[in-house]
C-alpha cells in the first residue's frame, strides 16, 4: 500500500508530490479500509472518482478562484469549463470570510432541485459522440432520436443502438429514480447513513468538493490599493474566532464523499505580509487534524500567473497566457488527488 500511495504522489506534480514516503490522514484512513488481495506489499487504491469530466466537482471560494484582467469584470470560469464538457459547477464570494464559504457549501446541499442536477450532470461519454451529454440534453437528443427512428428506416439499426445507449446510461446513472433521495446516484453504489436525507443525493464515485480560502478573516485593507494582515497570535482572539468557523466549515463539508481546500500560497506573502504564511500554515494544519485534506495553492497551480495584486490569477495576457489551458491540467491533478482520498 505505501508503495502505491507513493507512486500516486509523484504524479502530482512533475517535480513529484510527498517526497518523503510520508503518508497524510486520508491515507492511512484508506490503508483501514483496504484489504490485501494482490500480493504481500500491495493493496487495492481507494476507489476512484468517475473521469474527471463526469465527476460532480463543487467549486467554491471567496475570491480566491476569481480572475482578473487589468481590464474587465473580474469573473470565474466555471462557464467556459462547463462548455468545455466538465460536469463541475461553483460559486465564489468576493471579499468574504470562511463563513460566506460555508454557506456556500450549505446552500449547494441543501438547495437543489432535480431539474438542476439534470441540468448540470452529465453521463458517462458514449464511444464516437464528441461530448459527454448532460441529462438534459441527453434526453432532448433520444426525443429527436426516437422520432428518426420511426420515419428514417436506412438507419434504424445504428439509431436504435443509440437509443439503447442512452436508455441503460439513464437508468444505470439513477436519472430514472422516482425517489428523491436517489436521484442521480448509480445503481448498487454506497451512500452516507449520517448524511440528511434532505440533503442533494451524493455517492463517493461522483461527488467531491474543491474549496479555495483566501484567509479574509485575517486581512484589512490599508489603503492606496494596500493590504495587510492582522498579526498571527497563539490563542488570541482572532484565532478564537477562527476556530469556531472553522469548525462550522469542516461541519458543513462533511456532506461530501471527497474534499481538499486550497489555502496558501507564496505570492500572498507580497500582497499581505508576512504574517499571512504563519495564519495559512496553522490554518491547514488545524483543517488536517480535523479530517480534511488542506493543501497550499502553489503546485496544484504552480503554471498560473497571477495579477498584479498578488492575489487573483490572470485570466489571460494577451496570446501568450490564457488561464483555461491551465485550468485543464489543475483539474487533472486535482482529480487525482480525490481520487487517492478514502471518502467520507
Amino acid at each position: 500500500m505505501v508503495v502505491w500511495f507513493c507512486k500516486r504522489q509523484e504524479e502530482l506534480a512533475p517535480q513529484g508530490g510527498n517526497k518523503n514516503n510520508e503518508l497524510v490522514f486520508e491515507e492511512m484512513l484508506a490503508g483501514c479500509y483496504l484489504k490485501n488481495v494482490h500480493t504481500k506489499r500491495d493493496a487495492l487504491p481507494p476507489t476512484e472518482l468517475d473521469p474527471v469530466m463526469e465527476a460532480r466537482l463543487f467549486m467554491a471560494s471567496d475570491s480566491t478562484f476569481v480572475g482578473k484582467n487589468r481590464t474587465g469584470k473580474p469573473s470565474t470560469n466555471w462557464a467556459q469549463l462547463r462548455g468545455q464538457g466538465y460536469a463541475i459547477r461553483g460559486a465564489s464570494a468576493s471579499a468574504g470570510d470562511l463563513n460566506a464559504i460555508t454557506t456556500q457549501i450549505k446552500d449547494y446541499c441543501y438547495s437543489w432541485s432535480r431539474e438542476e442536477m439534470e441540468k448540470t450532470d452529465r453521463l458517462p461519454l458514449r464511444p464516437g459522440d464528441p461530448m459527454a451529454y448532460t441529462v438534459q440534453e441527453a434526453r432532448a437528443h433520444l426525443e429527436k432520436q426516437r422520432l428518426n427512428y420511426a420515419i428514417d428506416p436506412k438507419n434504424k439499426v445504428k439509431v436504435g443502438e443509440e437509443i439503447a445507449w442512452y436508455d441503460q446510461a439513464l437508468e444505470q446513472g439513477g436519472w430514472n429514480h422516482s425517489d428523491h433521495a436517489t436521484i442521480g446516484l448509480p445503481s448498487g453504489c454506497l451512500l452516507d447513513p449520517d448524511t440528511p436525507q434532505e440533503s442533494r443525493p451524493m455517492t463517493m464515485t461522483k461527488d467531491a468538493a474543491v474549496i479555495a480560502w483566501g484567509m479574509n478573516d485575517v486581512t484589512y485593507d490599508a489603503g492606496n490599493m494596500r493590504y495587510g494582515c492582522h498579526v498571527f497570535e497563539e490563542g488570541g482572539e482572532l484565532m478564537t474566532t477562527l476556530t469556531f468557523k472553522i469548525f462550522a466549515f469542516t461541519q458543513a463539508l462533511r456532506h461530501f464523499p471527497r474534499a481538499v481546500v486550497f489555502c496558501g500560497h507564496d505570492q500572498w506573502e507580497e500582497a499581505y505580509g508576512p504574517e499571512m504564511e504563519k495564519w495559512t500554515s496553522w490554518a491547514r494544519q488545524l483543517l488536517n487534524t480535523l479530517g480534511v485534506t488542506a493543501l497550499p495553492l502553489d503546485k496544484v497551480f504552480e503554471e498560473f500567473r497571477f495579477h498584479d495584486d498578488c492575489i487573483h490569477f490572470t485570466k489571460s495576457e494577451g496570446w501568450t497566457y490564457d488561464w483555461n489551458v491551465h485550468w485543464n491540467e489543475a483539474l487533472k491533478k486535482i482529480h487525482v488527488l480525490l481520487s487517492l482520498q478514502a471518502p467520507w
